[in-house]
């Protein structure tokens, strides 16, 4: 008589977390977002520096900036200052589609006009989406 028996393998190991690096242009606009998963900060601090090369670089993991360190100020802060100051903002950008899933961007600029060029960057990076929405905190700024 043959038993047939129930195993159910359970892996435990390390977690993998999701990044991002932000790879700078020598004028100090972002030029490149890469998302990447990595089981430690170490890990993705040490990966996102073999990538950028001599480029300057932010890590970060969900809304905290890894590297370079910083000290921010609160949100209610950044969101009641002025359009044209020269603080850097984080924006997100919603690419979108009517065939095609939306694609997620963020990056830390200076001004609207900036983030509005960013957001015509993208475009030209993905032919296959149509507009993006251009976002800081809640507020829609703009659409591309």
């Amino acid at each position: 008589m043959r038993r047939e028996w129930d195993h159910t393998v359970v892996w435990v190991g390390p977690v993998m977390q999701s990044y991002e690096f932000r790879i700078f242009g020598a004028g100090g606009e972002v030029s490149l977002i890469v998302q990447s998963c990595h089981v430690s900060d170490t890990a993705a601090i040490r990966r996102a520096r073999a990538f950028a090369g001599k480029a300057s670089f932010e890590v970060w993991r969900d809304l905290e900036r890894l590297m370079p360190k910083a000290v921010y100020p609160s949100v209610a802060t950044v969101m009641a200052e002025p359009a044209g100051d020269a603080k850097t903002r984080l924006y997100d950008f919603k690419l979108s589609s009517s065939r095609h899933q939306p694609l997620l961007f963020a990056a830390a600029l200076m001004t609207d006009e900036q983030a509005t060029d960013h957001a015509r960057r993208l475009l030209k990076r993905h032919p296959e989406m149509t507009g993006a929405e251009i976002w800081r905190g809640m507020t829609l700024i703009r659409q591309v």
